[in-house]
């Protein structure tokens, strides 16, 4: 549901939350991502992955379905 991934995009860590975006709302690549913020690309591939598991199962890693 919307309001549940807004919540979640509103709990990402400072760091996940613009790779996140950057990636998935404005398709840009990870070399791209990694210019503008100034870290190495697998900094972005690693940031990224944990915001699409915390976005998927919630900041205590469970997703609320499952409860």
């Amino acid at each position: 549901d919307l309001d549940r991934i807004r919540r979640r995009l509103d709990t990402l860590p400072m760091v996940e939350r613009p790779v996140f975006l950057l990636c998935r709302i404005d398709g840009l690549d990870f070399a791209q991502i990694a210019w503008r913020l100034g870290i190495d690309s697998e900094a972005v591939e690693r940031h990224l992955a944990r915001a699409i598991t915390r976005i998927a199962f919630g900041p205590d890693g469970e997703n609320e379905e499952r409860r």
